[in-house]
């Protein structure tokens, strides 16, 4: 049987330990952050993230159920949300969480804008 040659052993564990190293950062949970896009009636899209409204409790007990509903994993880390690195990474899914959460109607809640002057996509 041929021996590997030394190079070759090096380059093998250096491989090895790159993939470890991005599986384990991959599989870090991260912080939610509610990603809310709205367009003003005569202007262009804005994207918002709104750390804000991790306080209001009608929309993290919101968010816990459509977290619950699509079986994402998710656990309370010093009183913020975290999960999977791939839910903040898709920013169309954050949104389409913070949506369904009732995110919006918080935003202009806390705000104290008129939802009338917005377009949410």
């Amino acid at each position: 049987m041929k021996r590997i040659p030394r190079w070759g052993k090096i380059t093998l564990v250096a491989v090895v330990c790159l993939i470890a190293v991005s599986a384990i950062w991959l599989s870090r949970p991260v912080q939610f952050r509610p990603v809310l896009m709205m367009t003003p009636l005569h202007g262009d899209m804005q994207l918002h993230y709104t750390d804000e409204l991790m306080q209001d409790e009608a929309f993290v007990a919101g968010l816990i159920e459509v977290l619950d509903g699509y079986a994402i994993r998710y656990r309370w880390s010093d009183q913020t949300l975290m999960v999977p690195r791939s839910v903040m990474s898709d920013r169309d899914l954050a949104w389409n969480f913070t949506t369904k959460a009732g995110g919006t109607e918080a935003w202009f809640r806390i705000h104290g804008k008129d939802q009338k002057d917005w377009s949410p996509l």
